[in-house]
C-alpha cells in the first residue's frame, strides 16, 4: 500500500480530510491518507508531540515520492497563493530539518514545474 502524507495548517484541516476521503474512496486499499490534523488512531500527531520530529518520522525516505507529488500538484494549476503557501511550508520544513540549500533548491524547482 503506499502511503501519503498531508502537512497543512490548521486552518486547512477540513480541505485535508476532504482529499483524504477522496484519494482513499477513489483507491480503496491501495493508497493510505495521513494528514497532520488526523486524529491520532487515523495516524494524526499526537498532544505533546514534538511536531517536527513527527514530520520527519512522515516523510523520512520517501524523497522520490515528494517530489513526483510536488510536480503533480503544479500541473494541476493551483491559485498561485496555494503554490506560495506550498513554497512558504517547503522552506520552514527545510530550515527545521537542517537540509542543504541543494535540497531545498530541488524541492522549490519541482514546486515550480521544473
Amino acid at each position: 500500500m503506499e502511503r501519503l502524507f498531508l502537512s497543512h495548517s490548521h486552518g486547512d484541516h477540513e480541505l485535508a480530510a476532504a482529499l483524504k476521503l477522496l484519494i482513499e474512496s477513489c483507491f480503496p486499499g491501495h493508497i493510505e491518507v495521513k494528514a497532520s490534523s488526523s486524529a491520532p488512531s487515523e495516524g494524526g500527531i499526537s498532544a505533546g508531540s514534538e511536531w517536527l520530529d513527527w514530520i520527519q518520522e512522515q516523510v523520512r525516505g520517501r524523497r522520490s515520492e515528494g517530489l513526483a507529488a510536488l510536480r503533480q500538484v503544479r500541473a494541476l494549476g493551483p491559485e498561485p497563493a496555494a503554490i506560495d503557501s506550498i513554497r512558504r511550508g517547503l522552506i520552514r520544513l527545510h530550515k527545521g530539518l537542517g537540509g542543504t540549500d541543494e535540497e531545498l533548491s530541488e524541492w522549490l524547482q519541482a514546486l515550480a514545474g521544473r
